[in-house]
């Protein structure tokens, strides 16, 4: 999500003459998704107390919530908050550990507080659309997405977010017009046509929606989520083989989508072999629990329905 990244890159502007070179290694290990080492280099920030010491302390607590730390990060956060309670970005940061601890009404108070301390906070409305959307308050989704295109109309992860919202409501044909519009304007990445799949996925076409996935994977052969999609596209069109091989290559790049082990669930369930499609929805509802709690807040119950129809 766009607002993660603004906390890494935006806190260069730490009070004094600019952040040191620790400092600017810990952004970097952010960058690059070495959390652990981010972890360790803003700690040393942090000790020395100088200048950049709110910024450490949110740099941290994003490195630690990246590291399911939630309590620890928690705790960053709000001593951030403490040293500069009118940087919008630290609530945005403690709102986005809560979001991932699943506290929803918690992450909303701080993306609106992000929002009163700046009005044209655009990650901000885009992270309060993420929570509305977790908590299936899609016109309210909507609305913050289309003040933060008021602000950013450039702002394509919020049109994205968008088209999911509206595949979320149910409203289909809004979904399809919002990426077909995309599509017409160039917008040619990956996830442009995995909505639009997605999309033809919940209308009941299949066959169109394995389309657009080829379509993603064509421009991003390594792409994992599209070849899950098209995994699960090929066993609602009845071919098992294909669909299982599909979900486990996808597997192999992103071992912890719970949607994978759903959907391989169901393709093991329907060529008889019940206790592998048991074990897979069990760690899908492991994960979702665990690692994606907000997105289990979002979900329908099929995960919970399918263990207990077909495995208690």
């Amino acid at each position: 999500m766009r607002y993660v990244w603004c906390i890494a890159a935006i806190l260069f502007s730490a009070c004094g003459s600019g952040p040191g070179e620790t400092f600017e290694a810990g952004v970097t290990a952010l960058r690059q998704e070495a959390y652990a080492q981010a972890d360790s280099i803003f700690t040393q920030v942090i000790a020395e107390d100088g200048d950049e010491l709110a910024a450490a302390y949110n740099n941290r607590a994003f490195a630690r919530q990246r590291l399911l730390q939630y309590e620890k990060a928690l705790q960053d956060a709000e001593r951030a908050i403490q040293l500069e309670d009118d940087n919008a970005k630290y609530y945005i940061t403690r709102g986005e550990i809560y979001y991932a601890m699943g506290q929803m009404e918690e992450a909303t108070a701080d993306a609106e507080r992000a929002i009163a301390l700046d009005k044209f906070y655009v990650d901000a409305f885009y992270f309060l659309s993420s929570i509305r959307l977790a908590i299936g308050e899609y016109p309210e989704a909507i609305r913050a997405l289309n003040k933060a295109l008021e602000i950013d109309p450039g702002f394509t992860l919020a049109k994205h977010q968008r088209i999911v919202t509206y595949i979320q409501q149910g409203k289909f044909e809004n979904a399809l017009y919002e990426s077909n519009k995309l599509i017409d304007e160039g917008a040619l990445a990956p996830i442009v046509f995995r909505n639009r799949g997605y999309t033809y996925l919940q209308m009941g076409k299949p066959e169109k929606a394995a389309e657009d996935f080829e379509k993603a994977l064509k421009i991003d052969d390594s792409d994992a989520i599209a070849k899950n999609n098209l995994g699960y596209a090929h066993y609602l069109m009845g071919d098992t083989t294909e669909g299982l091989k599909m979900i486990q290559t996808a597997m192999q790049q992103q071992a912890d989508n719970p949607y994978a082990y759903k959907y391989r669930g169901l393709i093991y369930h329907a060529t008889g072999k019940v206790d592998s499609a048991c074990q897979d929805w069990q760690t899908a509802q492991d994960l979702l629990q665990s690692k994606w709690p907000a997105y289990a807040i979002q979900q329908d119950t099929l995960v919970d329905r399918l263990i207990n129809t077909h495995c208690l």
